[in-house]
């Protein structure tokens, strides 16, 4: 499984290197959307303590007061591998 992030740097990645990709038979890819990151590096902190919850095929992460809806996009592979 690779997941990738950083906006249009990380489609352009998947784009040039789509062909060998298709060579792996097992490989899941996994990217996650900058509007996500930017989201998640909110949270970043010195000391964290994050809870994370997982339900129904969605991913929250929480510091106790703020929540994060922590999206995926599926960019190869299988469903049931992420």
């Amino acid at each position: 499984m690779v997941y990738c992030y950083g906006g249009r740097v990380a489609d352009m990645w998947f784009a040039q290197n789509s062909a060998q990709f298709e060579r792996q038979q097992n490989l899941t890819i996994i990217n996650l959307p900058q509007e996500s990151t930017k989201e998640l590096a909110k949270l970043a902190q010195r000391t964290m303590d994050l809870q994370c919850t997982i339900q129904d095929g969605q991913v929250w992460l929480s510091d106790g007061n703020t929540s994060v809806q922590v999206e995926r996009t599926l960019l190869r592979g299988s469903e049931s591998r992420k």
